[in-house]
């Protein structure tokens, strides 16, 4: 199993347009483990899709009705929150990281 911060890694540099092949090599996997992981995530991170997973495992397990009514719209709107926030932090973060990697091969070549 990819650790955590790997899998992190490979969906950032997939979202900043990288190729499989180029983020294999970057991060030390395989390809078909950048494609497999990519293909898991889709749209919403790993967090978002636990959080819908444990909503309707509540909402199928007898949370009270009352307490169902709270907890939809409240997993709804972080989990959409979230997906925007990524949404609009992710380019100029994967751009600042470039920029700082690009300087390292500077110093170093």
């Amino acid at each position: 199993m990819v650790e955590q911060e790997v899998v992190r890694r490979i969906r950032v540099l997939a979202e900043a347009g990288w190729g499989h092949k180029r983020i294999a090599r970057e991060v030390g996997v395989a390809r078909n483990t950048v494609r497999c992981y990519l293909r898991a995530g889709s749209a919403a991170g790993i967090r978002s899709i636990g959080s819908l997973y444990y909503l309707f495992y509540a909402l199928n397990h007898g949370v009270p009705e009352t307490l169902a009514r709270q907890l939809v719209p409240l997993v709804l709107t972080v989990v959409a929150v979230s997906i925007v926030v990524h949404g609009i932090s992710v380019t100029p973060l994967m751009q600042r990281y470039e920029r700082g990697h690009s300087e390292d091969d500077t110093a170093h070549g």
